[in-house]
């Protein structure tokens, strides 16, 4: 006769083995544990630095570095005309752009043209001064850009880089 306690279908053989295998696992998990120790396991996607190899990088010409200053200039002076008097923070950093970039054309100028270019960069500096002393009128930002356009046109015209390389370029 059946145990009224037993569920259907189950008996109480058996019990004995499931439970010394539960035991073993149990010890075995906790040797195992016990020799890899508290030590972070690694992380599955771990990546490797991979040596850092050296490449000669090619010397670039003096007619293509002035070509990238000059190109980076215009196209700083540019957005300086437009936005003179909008922001405070921008007029500077175009202001600070423009004349790094052609003090970084003028590396490559003989001294007589170099002088000429100062020239430029100085009145640049002038307007630059001007225009963070204080607020200014509309109609001085007017006069401002109506002379930074002629300070481009005459920049444009004597040291561009197509018409001016060959004779102001110091190599």
């Amino acid at each position: 006769m059946k145990n009224r306690l037993q569920a259907p279908g189950y008996t109480l053989r058996g019990t004995g083995r499931l439970q010394a295998k539960r035991t073993k696992n149990a010890i075995t998990i906790f040797f195992l544990i016990t020799l890899i120790g508290c030590q972070i396991l690694p992380k599955k996607a771990e990546f490797k630095k991979e040596p850092e190899i050296e490449i000669a990088q090619e010397e670039i010409s003096p007619f293509s570095q002035y070509q990238a200053a000059y190109v980076y200039w215009k196209s700083w002076h540019k957005e300086l005309i437009e936005r003179l008097g909008v922001n405070s923070l921008k007029d500077k950093q175009c202001f600070r752009e423009t004349i790094e970039n052609l003090e970084r054309m003028s590396r490559f100028l003989k001294k007589e043209q170099k002088e000429k270019l100062d020239v430029y960069i100085s009145s640049l500096s002038e307007i630059k001064e001007k225009m963070e002393k204080k607020t200014q009128s509309p109609s001085k930002i007017y006069n401002f850009k109506k002379e930074l356009e002629r300070i481009e046109r005459e920049i444009e015209r004597e040291f561009a880089p197509q018409k001016a390389f060959k004779k102001t370029i110091a190599y």
